[in-house]
């Protein structure tokens, strides 16, 4: 920066940042919902599964 924290910063490129896909507005949020999906369907596929096999062995 210049004097007293003014004018131009001595190395622009410092500051400059780029965006990739999926970087923008909303991302996070995207990301937590697709996440809250992803336990839920885990979830219930590992309830079938337990309950599947929890069948087949009150069969034996």
């Amino acid at each position: 920066m210049g004097l007293f924290g003014f004018g131009k910063p001595k190395n622009p490129d410092e500051h400059r940042y780029y965006l990739l896909p999926g970087q923008g507005r909303g991302a996070r949020r995207k990301h937590r919902k697709q996440l809250v999906a992803a336990w839920i369907v885990g979830i219930v596929a590992s309830g079938l599964m337990g309950l599947i096999l929890w069948f087949l062995n009150q069969r034996h």
